[in-house]
């Protein structure tokens, strides 16, 4: 918990339980002879006192919230396919849309928020400034609207007792704000992260040598900002 202060108490050092409730549906499926691997799921959640770390720029420690009302619904596809025509070959692809958002939050301003910049809410005649900011509408921390994969694997004898394979991944994810106060300084922009394997190995798993290259792209993205 945070640090008490004067203007910290130990009574605002308290949050609530979080209730959610909702539902999830989807359908797995195989066609073409089963080479191809079809996988759909829809979900739709809303949560009740959602509990939220933030970080107190007065007591300089992390503390829970509740948002008061906020809605996760969204729809993710996973697509597998290995050709008969080609053994060893693996394909796969996935994609993700999620629309999480606070439906009604009063969260803690980040250091140095203005009243013009949103700092707008809860007034503290102590110190004669405002103390919160309103968040309703906005998405959910590290919460990228879309994400995505997709990649393939091969798979094949070299000679006798040994066998080689190649892979490689893309991993996408749209913009999201990693800041624990939601800074505008802390925002990631939209990213792609490319992976690759070469592997020789021995049929009895005995024996490997591999060269593993990730982040190939060079993309540096952040996971978290006070």
């Amino acid at each position: 918990g945070a640090i008490l202060t004067a203007l910290r108490q130990a009574q605002g050092q308290t949050f609530d339980q979080e209730k959610v409730r909702g539902a999830e549906a989807g359908i797995k499926s195989q066609w073409a002879n089963r080479q191809v691997t079809l996988n759909l799921t829809g979900y739709w959640y809303d949560y009740d006192g959602l509990q939220v770390s933030v970080f107190d720029t007065i007591a300089r420690a992390f503390r829970l919230l509740n948002a008061a009302k906020a809605r996760v619904r969204g729809v993710e596809a996973e697509l597998r396919y290995r050709p008969e025509g080609v053994p060893g070959l693996n394909l796969h692809a996935s994609l993700a849309y999620n629309d999480a958002k606070f439906r009604n939050f009063l969260s803690d301003c980040y250091a140095g928020q203005t009243a013009a910049l949103g700092c707008n809410q809860n007034f503290n005649a102590v110190t004669g400034l405002f103390t919160a900011q309103d968040l309703s509408g906005a998405r959910l921390r590290k919460a990228p609207e879309f994400t995505a994969n997709f990649g393939a694997y091969y798979e094949t004898p070299v000679s006798s007792g040994w066998k080689m394979s190649l892979s490689t991944d893309v991993q996408y994810s749209s913009s999201y704000n990693y800041g624990t106060n939601y800074q505008p300084i802390a925002f990631q922009n939209a990213f792609a992260k490319l992976d690759a394997t070469f592997r020789l190995f021995s049929e009895d798993k005995r024996w490997e040598l591999a060269v593993i290259g990730r982040n190939l792209t060079d993309k540096r993205s952040l996971i978290n900002g006070i």
